[in-house]
């Protein structure tokens, strides 16, 4: 039977050497399982027992023990095996941003270094790091396990790719002129909105000017960890799988509904406004093949965040 035909399942080692150019096959009770998946891997189960049955409770042993239950199922059911490395992924985000992050954040070493006493700055970076640290563990695993750089969006990828759906009057708008667009509308979009909400007065941000080096740092740092760990590592082993769209769509609300509770912005608005950003990182990092507008992109936005973060540490004397 040729490729075009093949009805076995895709392996995860094929998936390692795969190119991003490639056909994707998809199977829709794969597409209906990674979704369902994605939702109980994700704090909806704490938003529904929390906010409904006002069940308080470490939630972090759930996702790993559903992460746990779910690759066996892959075990089981050969069909389910390309979601494999997709499970996996997710479960070594649960563990890294529940007990390991919080082991590393109650040792006397990063708690001395990362003191807020030593300044806002200081005690963001601290706040931060972890998150990269556990894209370098990852991007580590995957390499290892002979994932080439490609697949990973590990590349800048094409600027000038079409972005889908801009299309107007016979002109096809690329990634080079919509991503510095919507960075803009987005940056603008928070800036304002987080003036309103807390109420803070633009006439202190002159007192920031002189961290900004920091705030950039502190952007980058963060919009790459995100970047990698939330968005090319699940998507190199969903779109394949999944197809492109759903891949993106399956990260994109994940990632909003991480959002809900301790997110910037977040509750229901936070989740919804945090799943559509997601929703255009994702697109401008599959059709560009890159991770590199998207960090951009993402680091804009987490200027705007990281200032009014400074402006209130600054205001009361941090």
């Amino acid at each position: 039977m040729s490729n075009s035909t093949r009805s076995a399942p895709i392996t995860i080692e094929e998936l390692a050497v795969s190119t991003i150019s490639a056909t994707p096959i998809v199977r829709p009770w794969v597409i209906a399982f990674a979704w369902v998946a994605m939702l109980l891997m994700s704090r909806l189960p704490q938003i529904v027992l929390k906010g409904i049955f006002a069940i308080e409770a470490s939630f972090v042993w759930l996702w790993v023990g559903m992460a746990t239950l779910l690759l066996a199922m892959t075990l089981l059911w050969s069909g389910l095996q390309p979601l494999r490395g997709y499970l996996l992924i997710m479960a070594f985000m649960a563990l890294a941003t529940g007990p390991l992050d919080g082991l590393l954040r109650k040792l006397l070493l990063w708690t001395s270094w990362f003191s807020a006493a030593r300044g806002w700055s200081v005690g963001f970076l601290g706040e931060r790091l972890p998150l990269l640290l556990e894209a370098l563990i990852l991007m580590l695993v995957l390499v290892g396990l002979g994932m080439a750089r490609q697949a990973l969006f590990l590349a800048l990828g094409n600027l000038h790719a079409p972005a889908r759906g801009s299309h107007r009057s016979g002109f096809r708008y690329t990634w080079l002129v919509v991503g510095p667009l919507w960075a803009t509308l987005l940056t603008s979009f928070f800036f304002l909105g987080m003036a309103m909400m807390t109420g803070t007065r633009l006439g202190a941000l002159p007192q920031v000017l002189p961290w900004l080096p920091a705030i950039l740092l502190l952007a980058l740092l963060n919009a790459f960890g995100e970047e990698f760990v939330y968005r090319a590592a699940p998507l190199s082993q969903l779109w394949r799988v999944v197809g492109p769209t759903q891949a993106v769509w399956l990260t994109a609300v994940w990632f909003g509904l991480g959002h809900y509770y301790g997110g910037i912005p977040s509750g229901p608005v936070g989740a919804l406004l945090a799943s559509g950003i997601a929703l255009l990182y994702g697109k401008a990092m599959v059709e560009t093949k890159g991770i590199l507008l998207p960090t951009l992109m993402h680091m804009v936005t987490d200027v705007a965040i990281y200032t009014f973060l400074a402006m209130g540490a600054v205001s009361i004397g941090q």
